[in-house]
């Protein structure tokens, strides 16, 4: 469990990583910048897939729920902010552009 619990606190570090990024684009220059954090995030994420899929095999039924109750509250609050903060910056032609390759 502690695995699990270790992955997820990657998972939502790495994401709080990309949303902070992504609040700091005011410009081409600042959405450049989000751009490779979240390219290098990404990958770090990326890597993480298959060590979740190993690890969710060995918990239990109780262990796999506890994890995803756990994963809902610390994600939530992520994705909401990420929501938001892409609609900005995606308004933005000159940042849309930036940051979608």
């Amino acid at each position: 469990m502690d695995e699990a619990k270790a992955i997820l606190g990657k998972l939502a570090s790495g994401l709080e990583k990309v949303v902070v990024a992504l609040e700091a684009v005011t410009d081409k220059a600042s959405a450049e910048s989000a751009a490779a954090t979240i390219k290098s995030t990404s990958a770090e994420l990326s890597a993480l897939g298959p060590k979740a899929k190993e690890l969710e095999a060995k918990l239990s039924e109780a262990e796999t729920t506890a994890m995803e109750t756990a994963a809902e509250a610390a994600l939530n609050p992520l994705m909401g902010r990420m929501t938001e903060v892409m609609q900005k910056v995606m308004a933005n032609p000159e940042t849309a552009e930036a940051l979608m390759p």
